[in-house]
């Protein structure tokens, strides 16, 4: 493998929120967005580095994401996909030189909750929770490439595989892990983490200029089912709209804006009965994190416990 373009690297991120999905990622990309001094593309997440569609575009088309930044602005991306992705990182080391990681870590079974309510509201997911854990592996088996998409629950959830391929590639790098429930604490709490990230990143800007009190992506449902169907389905109506619509990139942004439109919070039921297996490699994933990213996870391992007696 080639070293990196010194050059082409000024223009390229310095940093990457990697992950995890469904772990507050969104909230911290509107936050770092009020920061003057830092940079990141005009659409949230580019998927260049994950999907061979948007990588075969080619590097400069990645830069044009980008707005025209400032020359003391700090680049980078939060892109939540590169964390669970095979190619991401191999793909990014080939064009950056150990750019700077966040990754933020969410208990794995309400992670995989989370991702499994996003399944059900895009009309993806026909089974409860229990049930679409439980088959998981054999779903993965069935459709691989659509199950990972959709039905990777605790696949995502499994931080310690994905942490280590990121470590492997990136011997160099400097890793921020932090833990989801801090990034979101109200308070001080909540605001020192923010800052740490901040300063991790290299921001000059206060940290106090960023609204925390905005927030993203809470647990939703759509409010029209029919609209539902028509982003997420395949219909002749969805052909005949994609037509309509010169141009794969306009076509997802206006995809992305109406279903943030159609989506309309729901009342989070509280979490019931866990497979047997889901709480063991829970348990697992605690004790990886513990040993080897330095968080005290002992909140994490009570509420895992509580599922095991609730008829884990």
């Amino acid at each position: 493998m080639t070293a990196p373009d010194k050059e082409l690297q000024k223009v390229l991120p310095s940093f990457f929120v990697a992950g995890a999905q469904k772990a507050g990622t969104t909230s911290l990309h509107h936050w770092l967005v009020q920061q003057p001094d830092v940079c990141l593309p005009t659409i949230k997440e580019t998927h260049f580095f994950s999907i061979d569609e948007k990588y075969d575009r080619g590097i400069h088309w990645y830069i044009q994401q980008f707005p025209d930044c400032s020359h003391n602005a700090v680049i980078g991306e939060v892109a939540p996909d590169y964390m669970f992705s095979d190619t991401a990182p191999q793909r990014i080391s080939q064009w950056i030189d150990s750019p700077k990681f966040i990754f933020i870590l969410r208990h794995p079974v309400e992670r995989a909750y989370s991702n499994y309510l996003m399944s059900v509201r895009q009309g993806i997911e026909p089974l409860d929770f229990f049930n679409a854990l439980r088959l998981e592996k054999q779903r993965m088996n069935n459709n691989a490439e659509f199950a990972r998409r959709h039905y990777s629950y605790m696949g995502r959830s499994i931080y310690s595989a994905q942490i280590e391929r990121f470590r492997n590639i990136f011997p160099h790098s400097s890793m921020l892990l932090i833990k989801f429930d801090d990034l979101v604490a109200p308070g001080d709490p909540g605001l020192n983490t923010y800052k740490k990230i901040c300063e991790f990143i290299g921001i000059q800007s206060s940290h106090l200029l960023a609204d925390r009190e905005e927030r993203a992506n809470p647990a939703s449902q759509p409010r029209s089912r029919i609209l539902r169907n028509v982003l997420y389905g395949q219909s002749t109506l969805k052909s005949i709209i994609g037509r309509l619509i010169p141009g794969i990139d306009r076509r997802e942004k206006i995809g992305a804006w109406l279903d943030r439109w159609n989506q309309k919070k729901m009342k989070v039921e509280r979490l019931e009965a866990i497979p047997d297996e889901t709480i063991r490699v829970t348990v697992a994933e605690i004790e990886y994190i513990e040993n080897h990213c330095h968080l005290t996870l002992d909140d994490w391992f009570e509420r895992t416990m509580e599922m095991a007696r609730n008829g884990g």
